[in-house]
């Protein structure tokens, strides 16, 4: 957070000792200058709600780091519109605030390089898509050595206001490389309330003003910030634990300068408060450390965190009472739900305030964690204008739903006590329903393949409970490897970040058979979300054919007696159609040399992929008959072989109808196995011959 904005400090001739004491003065003005200096107009790219704003730098340097604004901010409270919660000014655009990826030990900086101190040091990749709009976000990507990183900055409801004024900040992380990695991920947030660049961390029970830690569980739910509880500008909140996102490790609260030095260590010092390092103004920041862990080659990974408004219910008196707490609460059938209370108490008046007792009373329905001894909690002694918290834990029973209001009241020896209430919605859980249709057989086309080629598995998603489905999961997958695969291009995994109450979304997959098998195939559908407990498991089948194999001879044109064939060369094709697990094979063909000379013999594509493949050369022996062999050498089997096995190149001589034969087809399905002569029974279709009809050959001129 920053307070303040400084001028240009101009040192004027004088004595010596006038001048040294200037410069000294001076220093800090200078240091804290270049946070706030800029030059020429920024490059932005914005989005905006009715509450809060979000502005991403798109310049040449500091690119894609971001700064939070209010824009309505609380509906109820118009002194705090347009003000920053995420320090950085449209000139020269956000760059106090940044994200550090750790790679293997090493700190890469998510974006484009800075020129200024916050992570000058730190190592910058390239961008991959630079900050721009997609729809109510702003998306902007970088690969950082061998990831590449995915930043998504979008509105999101505050878990103590159930408002969309919280900005959620994610980061996806692809390892890109085929060898795992080490990585873990920093986000700095150089935070601020309007122009208060001081006010305390609230966290459970602690006014946290110094450089303190927060590890493993005592983590919070959340964390607020206000300056004044009687008249506050700014209420903010950070949010830490969010259902289906994993909360950071670490979290350290410092000040901006140690924090913008260090990319990922830096200086800390337990107890110092939070006078920026090397200044003398107070400007805090929070660091969030989700600490490093193997990811594998091909494998993402999200880091999320939300940081907005907060809302507080505020009952003014000599001992002014703020609450706060979850607005809704998802409740259970099956266990209770256990949710965190604060109350702020400030003392207004103008002396001490002695022995204050704050005093949670739930609801008939809800029980206080710890008992009823719990409920009621002493702040000991609150000078004027001094500010004591109180935390509770209050458990939902399972079953319950419906809108409920707890009370909290405040008392001292010497003081006039105040009693202020807050709702809570418990909502029904979410209830996925899960419907899967699809075709239950398919057929065999005139042409041979299937019908149809593919099929599409429709899955209609449905919640039919009282709270959002959080991350839903959905995943389609074959039974049986071999049987069934996804179309090139379609993914196992559909991810829904919500699904809302009543909602419904419908996801689409589609299969072909792979021509391997033929018989009833499975595939399984699995949905599930983070809050929905074990997935829904579907299976479904379809029946698929056996595909009847073919070899046949085609000429390049059809003919017949009234229209023979007129050029003077003539292709015929050797087709393929089915063929399973095909390798290589050879093909005797006869035909008749007094109409046709044989020119040449060109293996197809069954056999020649690019230059590699093995072609032998055509035994041409014995006058009006061919022996063309050839395989796959370099290349693996074909499942399931649809194509031209060879092109054979006539030179017409006669006239007249004349036949193409095939006299025998031997096959082989993998190297090293010798072709095998195909039978009737071995359920390949060959067709035996093909009549052509040849006009009188074109004498040729002399």
């Amino acid at each position: 957070m920053l307070m303040q904005r400084r001028s240009q400090t101009r040192l004027l001739a004088a004595p010596l000792v006038l001048a040294l004491s200037l410069c000294l003065a001076a220093a800090p003005a200078a240091l804290g200058q270049e946070k706030a200096a800029g030059g020429g107009s920024s490059e932005l790219v914005t989005v905006a709600n009715e509450y809060v704003e979000i502005l991403v730098n798109a310049g040449r340097n500091d690119t894609g780091r971001f700064a939070v604004y209010t824009t309505g901010g609380d509906p109820d409270r118009p002194e705090d519109d347009q003000k920053p919660l995420i320090y950085g000014t449209r000139d020269p655009g956000p760059w106090t605030s940044y994200t550090t990826v750790q790679i293997d030990g090493v700190s890469w900086v998510f974006g484009g390089p800075a020129q200024r101190r916050a992570g000058r040091s730190a190592n910058y990749g390239t961008a991959v898509r630079l900050p721009e709009r997609e729809g109510d976000a702003v998306v902007a990507a970088w690969n950082l050595g061998p990831l590449e990183v995915t930043q998504t900055l979008s509105f999101a409801r505050s878990l103590t206001t159930g408002l969309m004024d919280t900005v959620r900040i994610a980061y996806h992380v692809e390892n890109t490389d085929s060898r795992p990695h080490r990585v873990g991920l920093r986000i700095m947030l150089d935070t601020m309330l309007g122009e208060n660049d001081g006010a305390p961390f609230r966290v459970a029970e602690r006014a946290i003003t110094t450089d303190t830690p927060l590890v493993g569980a005592e983590i919070p739910e959340f964390w607020q910030a206000f300056d004044d509880l009687g008249n506050p500008q700014v209420m903010a909140q950070g949010t830490l634990r969010h259902p289906g996102e994993a909360p950071p490790e670490r979290v350290y609260m410092s000040n901006w300068g140690s924090l913008a030095d260090g990319a990922w260590s830096f200086d800390f010092q337990a107890g110092r408060d939070f006078t920026r390092k090397g200044e003398f103004d107070l400007d805090s920041a929070i660091a969030l450390f989700w600490d490093p862990k193997e990811l594998a080659a091909g494998e993402g990974r999200d880091y999320v965190t939300y940081y907005g408004l907060g809302g507080i219910d505020i009952a003014p008196g000599q001992l002014s009472l703020g609450l706060t707490s979850a607005k809704e609460i998802e409740g259970s059938q099956d266990q209770p739900r256990p949710f965190t209370v604060v109350a702020y108490v400030q003392n207004t008046g103008a002396g001490d305030a002695l022995n204050v007792v704050a005093e949670l009373i739930p609801p008939r329905e809800f029980q206080v964690v710890g008992g009823e001894a719990e409920a009621r909690r002493s702040l000991g002694n609150l000078p004027s204008g001094g500010t004591g918290q109180v935390r509770w834990e209050l458990e939902v029973p399972p079953g319950t739903v419906g809108t409920f209001t707890y009370r909290v009241r405040v008392s001292a020896t010497n003081a006039e006590s105040n009693e202020g209430s807050r709702g809570v919605e418990v909502l029904a859980p979410a209830r996925l329903q899960v419907q899967v249709d699809a075709l239950q057989r398919l057929g065999q086309a005139d042409g041979g393949g299937y019908d149809p080629g593919r099929f599409q598995v429709k899955v209609t998603l449905h919640n039919a409970g009282g709270s959002s489905a959080e991350w839903v999961l959905a995943r389609l997958a074959p039974a049986v490897q071999g049987q069934l695969r996804l179309v090139p291009g379609d993914a196992e995994q559909r991810l829904l970040r919500r699904l809302g109450p009543g909602e419904s979304q419908e996801l689409v997959w589609e299969l072909r058979p792979t021509g391997q098998y033929d018989g009833n195939f499975y595939y399984n559908v699995a949905v599930g979300a983070s809050n929905t407990g074990e997935p829904q498991r579907i299976s479904r089948s379809i029946q698929v054919p056996r595909l009847q194999a073919r070899l046949w001879l085609e000429p390049e044109a059809p003919s017949d007696a009234e229209r023979p064939f007129r050029d003077g060369n003539l292709d015929v094709y050797v087709r393929a159609m089915n063929l399973r697990s095909f390798w290589g094979g050879s093909v005797v063909i006869r035909y008749d040399p007094e109409r046709l000379r044989l020119l040449r013999v060109e293996p197809g594509r069954l056999l020649i992929e690019g230059s590699v493949g093995h072609w032998g050369e055509p035994d041409i022996s014995q006058p009006g008959r061919v022996i063309i062999s050839g395989d796959r050498a370099g290349w693996s089997p074909l499942i399931l072989a649809t194509d031209t096995f060879a092109r054979l190149e006539f030179k017409v001589v006669g006239s007249g109808p004349t036949t193409l034969a095939l006299e025998s087809v031997a096959l082989s399905a993998e190297a090293g196995q010798p072709p095998q002569r195909v039978t009737p029974s071995a359920g390949l279709a060959v067709q035996e011959d093909v009549q052509v009809w040849l006009a009188e050959p074109k004498t040729e001129e002399p």
